[in-house]
């Protein structure tokens, strides 16, 4: 969405007169935060958080995101100004020719536009919200401003030159806040110059305001649920076939999904619902589409899962099971198990491997009062280490050092 400068201004006007509004501008100091999208899945949350601790310690923030969604909701009802402004957003379908035609394109109007929303807003700092926009971190550098990086990615497993190509503008950066120490050993391994600027803040994560224990015995058929983007990385297709493995030994599984695909990448859902077609699961599985309130789902399922197929700098998802007293079944994968290891329900299996899934819903089938029994401890342990708490004061130490 192009930017209108006209109502960008009235924003940093508002009030009874201009006058007023410049004398509250001198007595907070603003901070621009720039964000990829507007969803609310796993890093919008976070970033939801990082707000918080924004209004909490009384600073005047200003929001970018390139469009429209439902993150905007919920930035307004913290009476924070929210921009749309164009930004280029890196994305794998841009290392093409016509790609990187796009993204020259975008990164001119993101240019002019971040100028202009730089000199208008006027900030103290930048904070940059992942790797995905590294024109903010450029711009910042331009204006002579401190900017901190939060960075929610690590894929191991990609080629060195796509992540070099990510993680490169961090030198820039003034400092670089990361989820886990998996997502910071992954930069420091790839440009060892960063360690210096790294600081690890684990992800808060708040849980459900109640909740509900799981099902004493199970009657009728297993209720499992996916929760997130619906891509092949998170190996959606893998807990499906996972189903009608299931079914063969004799296990009834019904698997929920709740999200939906990125822009761009539809195609995968069709190709979704020709495998369901396929294997003749089409009673066994329900696609809710994106819903902000997933506590409402995990109050009716009897596990979670987290079939990643590649890396995960962080699991948001594998602690919201572990916070609503829900047995997992998550992929073995460093920032996965980072997330949630030191538990007792949880059961790690080897990615993109359909039969270990069915080996571990076997298992949880019938062993399930034992792990009903975990579940209730499990969520205190993560109400401590995931908290928002904590969060909020690594990343309130990180920005104070800049706001003196």
């Amino acid at each position: 969405m192009s930017i209108n400068f006209r109502r960008i201004t009235s924003l940093f006007t508002r009030g009874p007169s201009r006058q007023a509004a410049a004398s509250d501008h001198e007595r907070r100091p603003v901070i621009l935060m720039a964000h990829p999208g507007a969803d609310l899945y796993g890093a919008d949350r976070v970033f939801l958080e990082a707000v918080d601790c924004c209004v909490a310690d009384g600073l005047d923030i200003v929001v970018t995101i390139p469009g429209p969604g439902p993150l905007v909701q919920e930035l307004e009802s913290r009476d924070v100004r929210v921009i749309y402004c164009s930004t280029p957003v890196l994305r794998k379908s841009l290392l093409t020719i016509t790609g990187i035609l796009q993204l020259a394109t975008k990164t001119i109007t993101g240019l002019i536009s971040g100028w202009r929303l730089i000199r208008l807003a006027k900030p103290k700092i930048i904070y940059v919200n992942t790797l995905t926009i590294p024109l903010w971190t450029i711009l910042a550098r331009i204006f002579r401003l401190p900017v901190v990086s939060h960075v929610h990615e690590a894929e191991k497993s990609i080629p060195k030159i796509q992540r070099l190509m990510l993680s490169t503008p961090l030198l820039l950066s003034t400092k670089i806040i990361v989820n886990s120490r998996f997502t910071s050993d992954v930069l420091v391994g790839d440009i060892p110059r960063l360690s210096k600027k790294i600081s690890v803040v684990l992800n808060g994560v708040a849980g459900p305001l109640t909740k509900t224990a799981p099902r004493e015995l199970i009657i009728g058929s297993l209720n499992m649920l996916y929760v997130g983007r619906v891509s092949h990385r998170k190996g959606v297709d893998v807990a499906i076939e996972a189903v009608k493995c299931a079914r063969d030994r004799g296990v009834t599984v019904h698997l929920d999904i709740v999200g939906t695909t990125y822009p761009g990448n539809e195609a995968f859902e069709t190709d979704l619902r020709q495998l369901i077609n396929h294997l003749n699961v089409r009673s066994s599985i329900t696609m809710h589409g994106f819903q902000s309130d997933v506590w409402a789902y995990l109050d009716r399922t009897d596990i979670a899962i987290v079939p990643s197929r590649a890396d995960e700098s962080f699991g948001n998802t594998a602690v919201e099971a572990i916070l609503a007293e829900r047995p997992l079944i998550v992929s073995k994968k460093p920032g996965l198990i980072e997330a949630a290891g030191g538990y007792g329900a949880p059961q790690f299996v080897a990615p993109d491997d359909p039969a270990a899934i069915t080996d571990a819903i076997v298992m949880l089938y019938e062993n399930w009062g034992h792990y009903r029994g975990l579940v209730s401890q499990d969520s205190e342990t993560a109400g401590v280490r995931q908290s928002t708490e904590q969060f909020r004061g690594g990343v309130r130490k990180v920005l104070c050092e800049y706001l003196r």
